[in-house]
């Protein structure tokens, strides 16, 4: 596909299962809820895109989904890029996220925010191994809190531009 495989403003969407791939982005919203259960994202420029047009907030939960790959011809080849007003939930110690991020170039979370929601939990997920304080299988010791600026380098699991913001491990 060219553009974005699922999009919607103002949508509530909830997807269980089944794979994105081959997209430029597998999702791209500007609005809404999203849910994503079990969701594999593979080899798409960009596998999820939140970014709100109007400054409506833009709320997504994500559980036991997959990204991988992401080798296409024009993107960044990123996880999940967020901006401003979107509150993304990957996982917290009551609900653990269970998502695998295996990119082969590009940054599994993007945090382009610098107003709204402070913290992103993304506990119980694996990640790139021995990137930013991951162990040897991807994982993370409980509790880590990674406060930005954390500059964007492909090689990461994440990048986070204001310091106002952070990620719970």
């Amino acid at each position: 596909m060219v553009g974005g495989a699922l999009g919607g403003f103002h949508a509530n969407v909830h997807v269980t299962g089944g794979e994105l791939s081959g997209c430029a982005e597998g999702i791209n919203s500007p609005g809404g809820t999203w849910t994503l259960d079990g969701v594999a994202f593979r080899d798409n420029d960009l596998a999820v895109y939140l970014v709100p047009l109007t400054g409506d907030p833009i709320q997504a939960s994500i559980r036991g989904c997959t990204f991988s790959g992401n080798v296409g011809g024009s993107g960044n080849h990123d996880g999940i890029v967020m901006a401003d007003f979107v509150t993304v939930d990957l996982g917290t110690d009551a609900s653990p996220g269970g998502n695998t991020f295996r990119l082969r170039q590009g940054v599994p979370l993007v945090i382009e925010a610098e107003l709204g929601q402070v913290q992103i939990n993304a506990v119980g997920n694996t990640w790139k191994p021995l990137v930013q304080g991951a162990d040897s299988s991807g994982n993370y010791k409980a509790a880590t809190l990674i406060t930005g600026p954390v500059l964007y380098d492909r090689n990461n699991n994440f990048a986070i531009k204001s310091g106002l913001w952070s990620v719970k491990l």
